[in-house]
């Protein structure tokens, strides 16, 4: 089987898993709730079928509630004014507001926003109102007097809108601030092209995807059957599925030319560095002298740094998961480094040096996981830049720094 060089597209990612997402029960509501995993940030919180279809909690307080409304005929069919589903969603926030005390009721719709999420045409009067009103150009009256000049045969409906009705100026006028229908096509393709985003492009984003899904819809059923609800913070979201996220890789994110010497510091400074004393200690590098090889290394070093912090930034790396990383960094030096100590040992200075190169070569040779030469290699130099270094290329390193 040939090994792939691109992460499958959408059509090939649905030929080759769509009987095994039908096999788990997967639908566009859990779709919706997994974009939204992916998308979540340090501090929020998100739940299926607790406060709604799927509900986010943000780190500021503000929780935002979701109700998918999905059709098979998608755009062909429209939500107008007599939809059903518009009107019960409606009843469904306000009766949720109805059973709040008078004193939590005070910001109920303020730090709410009731998102129907939709892949049908909007076609629908009063959602139009609710648009002008929010843009300004209609006024509280302008809503009410839609309310009421509105009917239907549907009892259903006009119990809805009865309840709409009951909210006081100041409730309604907040409830239409909050409200927004948000028009999508395939949930299923907004959670794979999040995924594609997160994940870097990685080949294998299917799978880990699949595989992530897979782990998700479980946890899911037992949770529900337990407490009727499924929930996870970010945190927890990165603690239960880490073995299966740091299946993603790190790609390239420095924005500069390898060799740039204006993206580095003033050569006396970088001469400073434990990394470029070492080297130039061994006589991989020249003292006094900066060359295009130094600034290889300052990319690298500076590469590793940056794509460390933006896995964190991700939520995906931790102190944990980063030392693990470094640890098996270290266990590939060691093993290069016991080599050249020995031929070393007990030689002439020059001897020693000439081991030292060859330690520090066969070392970055060494790509660590799945990562790229200029990762792994940028973490091996910032080991040996650490005060004191955690790595070195001379036999007698320790005692030198």
């Amino acid at each position: 089987m040939a090994t792939r060089s691109e992460p499958l597209t959408y059509d090939d990612f649905l030929r080759n898993h769509s009987a095994g997402l039908k096999a788990l029960g997967f639908d566009e509501q859990f779709a919706c709730f997994v974009y939204h995993l992916l998308e979540m940030k340090a501090g929020d919180t998100i739940s299926y079928e607790k406060e709604d279809d799927v509900a986010i909690k943000r780190k500021n307080g503000n929780i935002e509630l979701i109700q998918v409304k999905n059709s098979v005929d998608g755009t062909k069919s429209k939500m107008t004014d007599a939809d059903g589903d518009f009107w019960k969603t409606l009843k469904l926030w306000v009766d949720g507001y109805n059973r709040y005390t008078e004193k939590d009721k005070k910001e109920y719709f303020q730090k709410r926003q009731f998102i129907i999420a939709t892949n049908r045409t909007v076609a629908n009067g009063f959602y139009d109102e609710i648009v002008r009103f929010q843009k300004q150009q209609a006024f509280l009256d302008d809503l009410r007097k839609w309310l009421n000049g509105f009917s239907s045969k549907t009892i259903e409906i006009m119990e809805a809108r009865k309840v709409v009705i009951a909210l006081k100026d100041e409730e309604l006028r907040d409830f239409a601030l909050s409200i927004k229908i948000d028009i999508y096509e395939d949930w299923t393709y907004e959670m794979y092209e999040t995924a594609l985003v997160n994940m870097q492009n990685h080949v294998m984003t299917d799978e880990i995807l699949c595989e992530l899904i897979g782990r998700l819809q479980e946890n899911k059923k037992e949770a529900i059957l337990d407490n009727g609800y499924f929930e996870l913070s970010k945190k927890d979201f990165i603690t239960r599925y880490k073995s299966t996220l740091s299946k993603m890789s790190i790609k390239p994110l420095l924005q500069v030319t390898e060799y740039d010497e204006e993206h580095w510091s003033h050569p006396a400074v970088i001469e400073d560095t434990n990394m470029i004393k070492q080297l130039c200690d061994i006589g991989e590098l020249e003292k006094g002298s900066v060359s295009e090889k130094t600034y290889h290394y300052l990319y690298q070093c500076q590469y590793y740094k940056n794509n460390i912090q933006h896995f964190r930034d991700m939520e995906l790396m931790d102190d944990e998961i980063q030392s693990r990383l470094e640890s098996e960094a270290k266990r590939k030096w060691n093993l290069q480094f016991g080599r050249h100590e020995t031929l070393a040992r007990h030689k002439s200075e020059d001897k020693k040096r000439e081991e030292a190169v060859l330690c520090f070569h066969d070392t970055m040779e060494k790509t660590i996981d799945q990562y790229d030469e200029n990762f792994s290699g940028g973490c091996y130099l910032k080991l040996s830049d650490e005060n004191p270094p955690k790595i070195g290329w001379h036999i007698d390193w320790k005692t030198m720094y």
